[in-house]
């Protein structure tokens, strides 16, 4: 059920952000319009911020990215059994995209006031921080429990994998070792670093993978030989990056967990302000 879990909440962000897509693409006419001649449309009463649509899809975006916060209260709730961290991680994800969608579609793709201008700002920062920090989490070693694995245990899983492959008769030419990260350098230039090492693994890949096909000794085991030696690219480029990955990670969930208090403190003000003055057709 776990593993299904994840995928679900993939699936439902896609349709809530194809209905998103769909709503924007409907009211195109309207959208496109400039602020002075949208009172004249016949969907303006629907569509704009404070409209029927507009207003309860603001509401839902806020919902949303509320709920979306709960994944970093459960992660200081240890040894309380609320689940697995992965699923809370996959609701993170989903929440916050999902979210995304429908504030973009109460926005009426022109936020026009200083805060709703300020929170979709923020809001777009918040979502982008997000997807550069999946980037970083997947490269996280871990073990099959979901538990980060330490630089020795990284270390000796490497070896082990080595081993099975040099045994299979791959010569050590071909184990090659990527070049090491340095946790000193900037975090742009760290992320970069990432890519430049996720190229070199799956170059580091082709190579074993073309040595099963073309060797003779090597090709009846490859169906078993080929996952494994993908798993050694893998963790190799993890293991050269180690120190860096898990700076990298702490950086990141200091810069977006504060981008998220600062995107909920202008969500507060921008719902009060709304509330106090704008023409809402929930309060008539």
């Amino acid at each position: 059920m776990n593993r299904a879990i994840p995928w679900f909440f993939f699936w439902s962000g896609l349709v809530v952000c194809s209905a998103s897509a769909w709503a924007i693409y409907g009211g195109w006419d309207y959208y496109r319009l400039p602020t002075e001649l949208r009172p004249r449309h016949a969907q303006h009463a629907l569509l704009r911020s404070s409209g029927r649509y507009g207003l309860v899809a603001g509401i839902g975006g806020t919902a949303f990215f509320l709920g979306s916060l709960l994944y970093l209260i459960r992660k200081r709730l240890h040894g309380v059994r609320l689940g697995p961290l992965r699923v809370w991680m996959a609701f993170h994800i989903f929440a916050g995209v999902s979210g995304a969608a429908l504030v973009t579609v109460h926005s009426a793709m022109l936020p026009r006031s200083a805060l709703g201008l300020l929170a979709s700002g923020g809001l777009a920062v918040v979502v982008v921080s997000g997807v550069v920090g999946r980037y970083i989490y997947a490269h996280i070693p871990r073990a099959l429990s979901g538990r980060v694995l330490e630089r020795e245990e990284l270390a000796r899983q490497l070896g082990e994998q080595r081993a099975q492959l040099r045994a299979a008769g791959f010569d050590a030419a071909l184990l090659r070792t990527p070049d090491a990260g340095d946790p000193s350098r900037g975090v742009l230039r760290q992320i970069v670093g990432l890519a430049v090492g996720d190229r070199s693994a799956r170059e580091a890949y082709a190579s074993l993978r073309r040595a099963v096909r073309t060797r003779s000794d090597l090709h009846h085991s490859a169906i078993g030989l080929l996952p494994l030696a993908r798993r050694h690219c893998r963790d190799q480029n993890r293991l050269a990056r180690y120190r860096e990955l898990r700076g990298l990670m702490r950086s990141w969930r200091f810069f977006h967990r504060w981008l998220a208090i600062l995107m909920l403190i202008l969500v507060v003000f921008h719902v009060v302000i709304a509330y106090r003055f704008g023409d809402l057709w929930v309060l008539r």
